[in-house]
């Protein structure tokens, strides 16, 4: 998977100034999304509307654990997504909610070195009980 992430990022880098077009801000995103059961890797702009020849992703409202380093390279991105979901795991208040995460990848497509976040969709373990009884 890390090679499709490099990948996808390299055509984001080329086309970033045709995406920023449709921005609503200044960042650039990833989504892992295993939705269809298949790893999935998007990157992009958050856009208010479609951008021509390009997958969308609607990030579903709700909460979100939010982990924030800098990395060098995407090895260190993967490393540290892997330890950030262990953290939830390990956590006694939130659980996973979701099979996606969202990558903030800035670092990666910018010529200098920023911070890298990923965003983990989390529900609460008590309130998430009680919605399943």
């Amino acid at each position: 998977m890390s090679d499709k992430k490099l990948q996808q990022l390299e055509v984001l880098k080329k086309d970033k100034a045709q995406l920023m077009e449709y921005a609503l801000d200044t960042h650039f995103y990833a989504v892992n999304n295993a939705s269809s059961g298949d790893p999935n890797y998007l990157v992009g702009v958050k856009a208010s509307s479609k951008c021509p020849n390009q997958e969308s992703f609607t990030v579903p409202t709700g909460s979100y654990a939010i982990f924030k380093t800098t990395v060098k390279n995407r090895i260190e991105a993967d490393q540290f997504i892997g330890a950030s979901y262990g953290e939830v795991y390990q956590s006694a208040e939130f659980q996973i909610n979701g099979n996606f995460n969202v990558e903030v990848v800035d670092d990666f497509i910018q010529d200098s070195a920023v911070e890298f976040s990923v965003w983990i969709p989390v529900a609460d373990k008590v309130q998430f009980k009680k919605n399943k009884e």
